[in-house]
């Protein structure tokens, strides 16, 4: 894909700054012992700051936060 492309994907990634904790509640109902969650996108987005790459959760200009930590924090608290 070309950046130019996209560029406005990454310009408008924008997780809702609760989707972790639904996420880990979900799994917790729905009785799950193990979760998965995609940490780099095959095109290169990563969910956490990364010196080899700026398209990271961390840089987007609408996320500017590590997800991976934001998943694993609460799962932790979810038990």
């Amino acid at each position: 894909m070309p950046i130019e492309h996209y560029q406005r994907y990454f310009d408008a990634f924008a997780p809702d700054p609760g989707c972790c904790r639904a996420w880990a509640k979900l799994a917790r109902r729905a009785g799950a012992t193990h979760v998965v969650l995609t940490a780099k996108h095959h095109d290169g987005f990563c969910r956490w700051d990364s010196k080899l790459t700026d398209y990271t959760s961390q840089r987007a200009p609408r996320c500017g936060r590590d997800l991976i930590r934001d998943y694993a924090d609460a799962l932790r608290d979810e038990g």
